[in-house]
């Protein structure tokens, strides 16, 4: 799989000032003047084109460079949302239908729960969701109380924001895991 490093601003800077050198601009005798005193010039606006396409044939090549490492890897992983559990599956080969690049990134027995914005690894759904007991909903008890409620009773109380009700509804699933 291809891993996409961070832009690598300073290469991007040296390509792009080279792409800058290499335009050739005409300057008149006011330019001239300007330069010999070591003053700023002003580039007219067909010069700042100039600049500018150049600048921008760069950045574009980047651009194709980057997706095409991207089509290329083609994994976009996604983690159980218990924490601590580290198994993934490729969601674009999920969704393509394609064969994941790695056969421990199939989606096979993967649960999405549109509730916790996130999906459970097969082990992991099928303990807490195939029973059904241990759903859990976001429900609005009053105008200014929303909470996640689990289907055998828990409720998380009241949320200021949907991270810190999915944090809770993640610590009791522990809680139920790690129950006889």
């Amino acid at each position: 799989m291809t891993t996409l490093l961070p832009y690598d601003v300073e290469s991007a800077r040296e390509r792009i000032a080279e792409a800058a050198r290499a335009v050739e601009i005409r300057l008149g005798p006011n330019a001239l003047a300007l330069a010999a005193a070591r003053l700023p010039i002003r580039l007219s606006g067909g010069e700042a084109d100039l600049v500018a396409a150049a600048v921008l044939t760069v950045l574009g090549d980047d651009l194709r460079q980057a997706q095409a490492a991207w089509e290329q890897g083609g994994a976009a992983l996604r983690t159980c949302l218990l924490p601590g559990c580290t198994r993934q599956f490729d969601l674009i080969a999920s969704v393509s239908g394609a064969e994941p690049a790695r056969e421990i990134w199939s989606s096979a027995g993967w649960m999405q729960h549109r509730a916790l914005g996130g999906a459970a690894c097969p082990d992991h759904a099928q303990a807490l969701w195939a029973s059904g007991q241990h759903v859990p909903q976001w429900r609005r008890e009053a105008d200014d109380d929303i909470r996640l409620v689990c289907e055998c009773g828990w409720s998380s109380g009241e949320v200021v924001f949907r991270g810190h009700g999915i944090t809770l509804w993640q610590a009791h699933a522990l809680e139920v895991l790690r129950s006889p």
